[in-house]
């Protein structure tokens, strides 16, 4: 991205940065607190330097002591990565690794070898890291296992990995000056020509459209609609990393989804509202390179209890805190930890409190041990609940009722009270009556089609079995209207 020594620029222009930053800052403190979602940090060429901005434009050291500081993202545990190019040559990029609830004296080695490493960007569980000394983008995994070769591209600088509202998966765009390239999550590639305009970094919003700031002080947006650009901002000095403000908590809508600019050689980082009206965020920044929000992390998921289990049937329940941003759940449930079968995907909002989810599942099999977990999903990250276990009812009962008892018009019993599961079986001791599930009103009755046996006689059966809680009422059709043969089933959830 930005050339990866300090010294190749002439040393009066640094000079006149860093005599900038350093009115503008005044005292900059280094802190241990930090860990506020909505700050923002930002690599400095000038100082060497990682700087953190509170929304209100607040500036503290972060750390220090960096040659060449370039890309810089969080992981879903809200740990920071900054690639470090160096000098420039083969081998000697960095990536360093910090816990932010700590700060600077938390750094450690995260990867080292990297040939001018420059755009970082939090890839699902994994980082992707634009090594432009060896022309690839490399995918890293955070557990330790080495990177493997995600993209060949000459000389890459500025990417983004980011899933949009669409659930479609991770949309990944790579600048490199003559062009943009675009990975689809199903690995087709766009390429998108900047010849014109040499890209530097590339940002997506949640709709998939991509931001790129290039040499000329412009920023280019890719529509993600039509595959096509347009001009969105101009006027810049050299426009380099970008990021989208989020919710810092719930209600939070100042400046919400504003994208901040950082201007390398103007010291300054603008920030742009949706329409692309232009204000400063801060100046005398020295030379802010690449820049990233600290996000509120991936969603937190809590597996409850089932409850209403029945011989088929059960609710499983749980609470999703969203963590800000845009989260869907669904329950996995099986014989083992294996599950196998999933509910339907549905949306946990994106607050930042815990919220209640539950979703029933049937067509379980009697006097079985199930297993169940929660599992939510947003930008930052997919997490499993614990697994949790219950066992279904392990018998039905079969309830039966006298038609016409007697010769009289009367069900017997007139009611009945059952579990959901359980049958109920009519029996007829006299002829020419029905058992028709609808209530009656005065003299009139209204089938609702839940069941109707027919007109049935002396000897006949007939047997319904009740799936769903809840009270239903039925009557004979010839004699519920005249002569009140009318019943009433009621059917409690679980025994």
């Amino acid at each position: 991205m930005f050339p990866p020594k300090r010294n190749p620029i002439s040393s009066r222009l640094i000079s006149a940065c860093i005599a900038l930053y350093t009115v503008a800052a005044g005292v900059t403190l280094t802190s241990s607190s930090f860990a506020a979602p909505g700050d923002l940090y930002v690599t400095d060429l000038a100082t060497g330097s990682i700087i953190v901005y509170t929304p209100d434009g607040t500036r503290t050291t972060f750390d220090n002591g960096l040659t060449s500081p370039q890309g810089i993202c969080f992981d879903q545990a809200r740990n920071l990565y900054v690639a470090d190019a160096g000098d420039g040559t083969s081998g000697a990029g960095t990536i360093f690794k910090y816990d932010v609830n700590i700060g600077g004296s938390s750094k450690t080695a995260f990867r080292t070898g990297l040939s001018n490493p420059q755009g970082l960007a939090r890839d699902g569980s994994d980082i992707l890291v634009s090594e432009k000394g060896a022309s690839r983008v490399i995918r890293v995994p955070l557990d330790g296992r080495p990177p493997t070769v995600f993209q060949i591209i000459n000389a890459p600088l500025g990417l983004d990995s980011r899933g949009i509202n669409d659930g479609s998966g991770l949309y990944r765009y790579i600048a490199n000056g003559s062009s943009v390239l675009k990975k689809a999550p199903d690995g087709t590639l766009t390429n998108f020509d900047f010849s014109a305009n040499p890209s530097r970094a590339v940002t997506l919003d949640l709709t998939g459209n991509a931001y790129v700031s290039t040499d000329t002080g412009s920023i280019i947006e890719i529509i993600a609609s039509n595959a096509t650009t347009k001009n969105f901002t101009s006027g810049l000095t050299l426009p380099t990393g970008m990021d989208f403000r989020p919710a810092k908590f719930n209600g939070d809508f100042d400046r919400l989804s504003f994208l901040y600019v950082a201007d390398t050689m103007a010291g300054t980082i603008f920030k742009f509202s949706q329409s692309g009206t232009k204000t400063t965020f801060v100046t005398g920044a020295g030379m802010p390179n690449y820049m990233a929000f600290e996000v509120a992390g991936a969603p937190v998921v809590v597996t409850g209890m089932a409850s209403n289990i029945t011989n088929t049937t059960a609710t499983l329940t749980g609470t999703v805190n969203p963590e800000g941003n845009p989260t869907t759940y669904h329950f996995e449930y099986g014989l083992t930890t294996a599950y196998g079968s999933n509910t339907t995907t549905t949306s946990a909002g994106n607050g930042f409190v815990a919220v209640p989810v539950s979703a029933t599942i049937n067509g379980l099999t009697p006097g079985t041990l199930y297993h169940f977990r929660l599992t939510a999903t947003n930008g930052n990250g997919t997490v499993n609940g614990a697994d949790v276990t219950f066992t279904t009812s392990s018998t039905s009962t079969t309830y039966t009722v006298t038609v016409g008892s007697g010769g009289q018009l009367v069900f017997s019993p007139a009611t009945e009270a059952i579990h959901v599961g359980d049958t109920v079986q009519w029996t007829w001791s006299s002829s020419g009556h029905s058992t028709t599930s609808g209530s009656c009103v005065g003299a009139t009755c209204t089938p609702d089609g839940e069941w109707d046996s027919g007109l049935l006689n002396l000897g006949a059966t007939f047997s319904h079995t009740f799936s769903t809680a809840g009270s239903f009422p039925y009557f004979c059709a010839p004699h519920g209207p005249c002569c009140g043969m009318r019943g009433t089933i009621t059917v409690s959830a679980s025994q």
